[in-house]
C-alpha cells in the first residue's frame, strides 16, 4: 500500500461547507473565471463588491439575500467572489447555462453536463427572480419591450448620465476626504447610484448590444456553424474592430508614440526615458494628451478589481515605459492602429458574405437589425467593468487619505495593512480610533483576513469547487506529439518568437513582438498586449479579458494550458497556432 496526500480535495472555509450526509453545494470561482486572478483578492475589496452585489440584488432582481452564499447566488469571501451553481440551476437549466459558461471556460459544460444533476438543489431559490412581472416592475422595461423606437435615447441618456455621476463623484469625494461622514455611508452612497444606474441606463443599452445584437447573431447561425466552422471566424471577425473601452484605451496610448524620433530612443534606455518625461523633455502637446489620457484611463491598472493595487495615476512610470516599449517596434505590420482600421474596412466584406448565407437560409432581415444594433452598441459591453474600477479607485482614494490617521497614532506599521480589513470594520475604526491600540487594530485584522488566508493557503485554484472541498479541473488535451501543448483557440493566428513568462504586469522588461505567456490578464495589461505577438493563457474562455483584447488587436491567443508558466521559460522559440489551438516547443523534443 502507498499513502498519497489528497490533491484535488482543498480546506474549505466552514462558511462553504455542508455536512457529509446534506446536499454538496456546487461553487464559482468569479474572481479566477472573470477576472483573471489566481490568489485571493483583499478582504477590502471583497467586502466592497459584495455591498455592490447587495445593491445590485435590491434594484436589479428585487432580492434582499442575493449576496448570501446559502439563500442567493453571489458572495465575497475570503477574497473569492463565489456564485452558488446548485442555487442557479434550479432557475436556469443545466443545458442553457452550460453553453453560456463554455464562453468562460471548458471546464464548466465539462461539469455540469456530467455533474450538473447530482448539485442541483431540490428547493427552488427565489432570491432570483426573473419572471416578466418581476422584471417590469424594477428595470426600465419600456425601453427593452420597444428597444428600436428608445435605440438613440437610450444611448444618449448611457452617456449622459453616467458622465453626470463621475463629474459628481468626483467632487463627492473631494469634498468629503477630510469630513466626519463616516466612510461606509460614503461607500454606500457610491454603490447606490452606481446599481441605480446600471439598472435604469446600462442594462437597456447592454440588452441592445448583447442580447438583440451580438446573442441573436449568434443564434442566427449557430446551426450553420455546425457544419461549417469556418464561420465562427467570420462572426468573431465582425465583431472586431468596435470602440471598446479597452480598445480605445490601447489605441490612444499608441497614438501617443507620435511625438518621439524612433530612431533617436531605440538608443536610449527605458529609464533615459522616463527621466526625459520628468524633465519635461517631450513636446507640450504630448503633456496635453497625456494627461486627457490619465484623465480617462488613469484609475485604471494591473489587477485593478483589488483596490488594493495602485492606478496609473498613482505610478505613470508604468505607462510611460509603455510607451517607450511601443516605440521600439519599428515595424509597421505591427500598428495597432493600421491593424484597427483594417478591421473596420473588412467588416463590410465579411456582413456580405455572411448576409448572402441569411438570405439562403431565409433569416436575413432578423440578421441586418441585429447586425446593426451590435455595430452601434455592443461596444458597451466592457462599460460595467470601466465604472466600478473608477469607483474602487475613487474608494481607493478616500481610504487612503483617511487611513493615515491610523500611521500617525501608531496603530499600523504598514498602510497596505488597512485592506486585510473589511470596509464597515475600517469604518469603525477611523470613527473611533481614540478607542483603539496596536495589539486590538492587530486582532481585528486577523479576525476580518482569516477566511482570506485559507484560500490563500490554497496550492491549486479551480474554476469550480463543491462545500466538501472536491476541486474540478478541466480535462487536459494530449497531443501525440512531444513538444506541443494543446489549449483553446480564442483569437485566430499563427506566430512564432521568444517567450516572455510575466506572472506580473512590470516584473520584467517586455520586448516588442514577443509572445506573452501568464496565467491571466485584466485591462490593466493592455499597454503591453498592444506590443505583443502573440498571447498564451493558462485561464480563459472567449470572454476572459486577454481572449478579447488579443482578437481586438489580431493577437493569436490559446487559453487553457494548465501551468503553462511554468512549462514554457523565457527567451525560448515558441508557436502559437491558434488555429489549431496549439503552442509548439521550438528549441526542445518535449
Amino acid at each position: 500500500m502507498q499513502a498519497r496526500p489528497i490533491t484535488t480535495y482543498n480546506k474549505i472555509p466552514k462558511e462553504l461547507l455542508t455536512k457529509p450526509n446534506e446536499k454538496r453545494q456546487l461553487y464559482f470561482d468569479g474572481t479566477l473565471g472573470v477576472q483573471g486572478f489566481e490568489k485571493p483578492i483583499s478582504t477590502m475589496s471583497t467586502s466592497i463588491i459584495k455591498k455592490l452585489g447587495h445593491y445590485f440584488g435590491i434594484k436589479i432582481l428585487g432580492s434582499y439575500n442575493l449576496d448570501n452564499i446559502k439563500e442567493g447566488i453571489v458572495d465575497g469571501l475570503g477574497g473569492k467572489l463565489l456564485l452558488n451553481i446548485s442555487n442557479i440551476i434550479t432557475k436556469i437549466d443545466i443545458k442553457s447555462l452550460s453553453s453560456f459558461g463554455g464562453n468562460i471556460n471548458r471546464v464548466i459544460p465539462e461539469v455540469l453536463n456530467k455533474y450538473g444533476e447530482k448539485y442541483k438543489n431540490e428547493k427552488m431559490c427565489y432570491e432570483i427572480d426573473v419572471s416578466i412581472l418581476g422584471m417590469a416592475w424594477r428595470l426600465p422595461i419600456k425601453r427593452i419591450l420597444f428597444y428600436n423606437f428608445f435605440a438613440q435615447s437610450t444611448k444618449e441618456n448611457f452617456d449622459y448620465y453616467f458622465d453626470e455621476f463621475t463629474k459628481i463623484n468626483d467632487k463627492f469625494i473631494d469634498d468629503n476626504l477630510n469630513s466626519d461622514l463616516p466612510l461606509t455611508t460614503i461607500v454606500d452612497k457610491i454603490l447606490d447610484e452606481l446599481s441605480s444606474n446600471f439598472r435604469d441606463y446600462l442594462i437597456p443599452i447592454i440588452f441592445l448590444g448583447m442580447v438583440k445584437g451580438y446573442t441573436t447573431i449568434r443564434k442566427l447561425f449557430e446551426e450553420t456553424i455546425k457544419n461549417n466552422p469556418e464561420l465562427n471566424e467570420d462572426l468573431n471577425n465582425l465583431t472586431k474592430g468596435l470602440p471598446f473601452v479597452t480598445v480605445k484605451m490601447g489605441l490612444e496610448l499608441y497614438e501617443l508614440t507620435k511625438f518621439f524620433d524612433k530612431i533617436y530612443y531605440k538608443s536610449k534606455t527605458s529609464n533615459d526615458f522616463y527621466n526625459d518625461y520628468l524633465n519635461k523633455k517631450f513636446p507640450q502637446k504630448f503633456y496635453t494628451d497625456f494627461d486627457l489620457f490619465m484623465k480617462k484611463y488613469g484609475f485604471r491598472g494591473e489587477w485593478e478589481f483589488d483596490i488594493k493595487n495602485s492606478r496609473y495615476d498613482e505610478n505613470p512610470k508604468i505607462i510611460i515605459n509603455q510607451i517607450y516599449s511601443s516605440l521600439l517596434n519599428t515595424d509597421e505590420n505591427k500598428n495597432p492602429k493600421k491593424d484597427f482600421d483594417e478591421v473596420n474596412a473588412k467588416r463590410p466584406e465579411v456582413f456580405q458574405k455572411l448576409l448572402k448565407i441569411a438570405k439562403d437560409k431565409g433569416f436575413s432581415t432578423e440578421f441586418e437589425e441585429a447586425y446593426n444594433l451590435m455595430i452601434n452598441y455592443f461596444y458597451y459591453r466592457e462599460s460595467p467593468k470601466y465604472y466600478i474600477v473608477y469607483c474602487l479607485s475613487k474608494i481607493r482614494k478616500l481610504i487612503l487619505h483617511r487611513a493615515n490617521i491610523i500611521l500617525k497614532n501608531n496603530l499600523m506599521d504598514d498602510i497596505n495593512d488597512i485592506f486585510k480589513l473589511n470596509i464597515d470594520t475600517l469604518s469603525t475604526i477611523l470613527s473611533n480610533v481614540n478607542k483603539y491600540n496596536k495589539e486590538q487594530i492587530l486582532q481585528i485584522i486577523k479576525r476580518d483576513n482569516y477566511l482570506n488566508e485559507i484560500f490563500d493557503s490554497w496550492k491549486r485554484f479551480p474554476l469550480l469547487f463543491d462545500s466538501r472541498g472536491r476541486l474540478f479541473f478541466q480535462e487536459k488535451k494530449i497531443s501525440n506529439k512531444k513538444n506541443e501543448l494543446i489549449g483553446d483557440t480564442v483569437s485566430f493566428g499563427k506566430i512564432r518568437g521568444k517567450a516572455k513568462v510575466l506572472l506580473s504586469l512590470n516584473e520584467k522588461k517586455f520586448n516588442p513582438g514577443e509572445i506573452l505567456i501568464t496565467k491571466a490578464t485584466d485591462p490593466g495589461w493592455t499597454p503591453l498586449i498592444i506590443n505583443c505577438g502573440g498571447i498564451v493563457l493558462e485561464v480563459g474562455g472567449m470572454l476572459q479579458h486577454g481572449a478579447l483584447v488579443s482578437r481586438e488587436f489580431n493577437k493569436p491567443c490559446v487559453v487553457g494550458i494548465d501551468n503553462v508558466t511554468n512549462i514554457i521559460k523565457d527567451g525560448e522559440e515558441v508557436e502559437v497556432d491558434a488555429i489549431e489551438g496549439v503552442v509548439r516547443l521550438l528549441d526542445r523534443e518535449e
